[in-house]
């Protein structure tokens, strides 16, 4: 696959909000997209408090300022709170970001965990 993002950042929703751990769908989903994009040829950069609540170890990390600055694609993995808050951390980089939904309405983060290996492989073709 020839793509146009070669680095992508992967920043998820990483705790439930009442306790404050890290939530292990969330861990995992992260697990299988980064996997998944790594497939694709993709090199996926998490950012920093992603790698260290969801227990990822095995991918670079940086935190949101240098994701900006360094990658050509965000993939957001949460509701769409998530979405927007990182939305107003990226949006002076420009970097174009696409929201995979964890959370229950998803009116920006309109790719549904279900689907995300099909809408990513031709977002990323």
């Amino acid at each position: 696959m020839t793509s146009t993002f070669h680095h992508i950042a992967l920043i998820g929703k990483y705790h439930t909000p009442a306790a404050g751990v890290p939530s292990d769908a969330a861990s995992e989903a992260l697990q299988r997209i980064a996997g998944y994009v790594r497939s694709l040829g993709c090199e996926v950069i998490l950012d920093t408090q992603s790698a260290i609540y969801a227990g990822l170890p095995d991918y670079p990390s940086m935190d949101v300022d240098g994701l900006g600055r360094h990658c050509d694609l965000g993939l957001v993995v949460g509701g769409d709170g998530t979405m927007l808050g990182v939305c107003r951390h990226l949006a002076r980089y420009g970097t174009p970001l696409v929201g995979i939904n964890q959370g229950r309405l998803g009116f920006i983060t309109d790719v549904s965990m279900g689907h995300y290996p099909e809408a990513l492989a031709q977002m990323l073709s």
